[in-house]
C-alpha cells in the first residue's frame, strides 16, 4: 500500500503537467505563499531576485518555464510568486555578494553493491516534512518517479527515470556564485538524463548560478559524480562503494564555503567508515538511521524528512517519509524503470 502522499500525473507536455500538479497542490501552494508573505517586504525582495534568473532559465529551459506557468494557472496564483518559491534558497541571497552565507544542506548519499544499491537521506529545514511527497509523472514517453518538493520543478532530490537512471542531488555551498541558470532548473534537467556523458558536456556550456553535486547510476551499476560551481565542473566515474554529502571531494574544494554547521563532514566520515562493498537493504537502512554525531550532525538528524533506498537488482525502491513515519519504509515496484 503506497503512502497517502503519493501522486501520479500523466500529461502531453510540460504545461499540462504543471497545470495538473498546480491543481493538485493548490492548497499547499496557498499555504506556502501565505507564510512567505507574512514578511511581505522580504518576499518582494525574493521575487525581485528571482526575476534576475528568469532570462537565463527561459533561454536554456523554456519548457520548464512553461511548466511553472501551468502550475501557477492550476494553483490560481501569480507566476512570479510560484517562480520565486521554486528557486527555494537561491533567492534568499543577493547574488553574488553574500555567497559565503551558510545555506541549508541536503543530503547524504551512499552507493554500494557494485553500483546496484543506492541510499539517500533527504534533509531540509527542521519541520519541513509537509513539503515533500512522492510523485510519478509521465510526459510523453518519459516517466520519472521521485521525491518531490511542493512548488518546485522536482528533480532536486532523488529521481528514477524510465531511461534507466537514478539521480541524487546533494546541495553545495561555494564562494563561486553568480547570477545564471538556477540550480533547480539544472537539477530537473539532469533528472531526465538519458546520456550523462553528453549532458555533462552541455552543463559545462551553461552559465550556472550556483553549484550542486549530482550522483547518477544506471541499471548496470555505472556511476557518475558531478561537482560544480558557477564557473567550474569536475566530473568522475567513481568506484563502488561511494559516499557524498554537502562538501566538495574534488579539487573544487578550493571554493568550499561549508562551515560544517549541519555536519556534512561528520556525516561523510560516518558514511565512508561504515559503508561496505556489499550490503543488504536492511544494513543500508541501519546506516541511514545512524545517529553517531547526535541529533544535528548525524546521517539521521533532526532535519531528515525522507529516506529512499533503491535496489536495482530487485527493481525496488523503499521509501520512508517523516510525515508518515508510522508506515516505516514502503516498497515501490520499479520494474517499468529497469526493464
Amino acid at each position: 500500500m503506497p503512502h497517502k502522499n503519493f501522486y501520479k500525473f500523466k500529461a502531453r507536455d510540460n504545461y499540462e503537467l504543471g497545470l495538473l500538479m498546480g491543481t493538485q497542490f493548490k492548497k499547499e501552494t496557498e499555504t506556502a505563499l501565505k507564510i512567505a508573505k507574512e514578511n511581505l517586504e522580504d518576499f518582494k525582495l525574493k521575487t525581485s531576485r528571482a526575476n534576475k534568473f528568469l532570462e537565463f532559465n527561459q533561454r536554456y529551459f523554456p519548457e520548464y518555464i512553461e511548466e511553472l506557468s501551468g502550475y501557477a494557472k492550476g494553483a490560481n496564483v501569480d507566476f512570479f510568486d510560484i517562480f520565486a518559491l521554486s528557486l527555494e534558497d537561491e533567492v534568499d541571497q543577493d547574488y553574488p555578494h553574500s555567497a559565503n552565507k551558510q545555506t541549508n544542506e541536503k543530503c547524504t548519499t551512499l552507493i554500494t553493491n557494485n553500483g546496484k544499491l543506492f541510499a539517500h537521506n533527504e534533509d531540509w529545514d527542521k519541520g519541513s516534512e509537509e513539503k515533500i511527497s512522492i510523485v510519478e509523472k509521465i510526459v510523453g514517453d518519459l516517466s520519472v518517479f521521485e521525491l518531490f518538493y511542493t512548488n518546485t520543478l522536482g528533480g532536486n532530490s532523488v529521481s528514477i527515470n524510465s531511461n534507466g537512471f537514478i539521480i541524487g542531488i546533494n546541495s553545495m555551498v561555494s564562494n563561486d556564485v553568480v547570477t545564471g541558470v538556477s540550480k533547480n532548473f539544472i537539477a530537473r534537467w539532469l533528472s531526465e538524463t538519458k546520456n550523462p556523458d553528453s549532458d555533462i558536456l552541455k552543463l559545462k556550456s551553461i552559465p550556472r548560478a550556483q553549484g550542486h553535486n549530482t550522483n547518477i547510476i544506471d541499471k548496470n551499476g555505472n556511476m557518475w559524480n558531478i561537482e560544480y560551481t558557477s564557473h567550474n565542473i569536475i566530473s568522475s566515474k567513481p568506484e563502488s562503494p561511494f559516499c557524498h554529502s554537502n562538501h566538495y571531494l574534488s579539487d573544487l574544494k578550493r571554493f568550499e564555503a561549508n562551515t560544517n554547521e549541519n555536519g556534512t563532514f561528520d556525516r561523510y566520515h560516518t558514511a565512508v567508515t561504515k559503508i561496505r562493498p556489499q550490503m543488504t537493504t536492511e544494513e543500508a537502512m541501519t546506516l541511514m538511521n545512524d545517529q553517531s554525531y547526535g541529533e544535528k550532525k548525524s546521517i539521521m538528524n533532526e532535519r531528515t524528512i525522507a529516506k529512499i533506498i533503491v535496489d536495482v537488482e530487485n527493481k525496488l525502491a523503499k521509501i520512508w517519509l517523516l510525515r508518515e513515519d508510522e508506515l516505516g519504509f514502503v516498497d515501490y515496484d520499479l520494474s517499468n524503470y529497469f526493464s
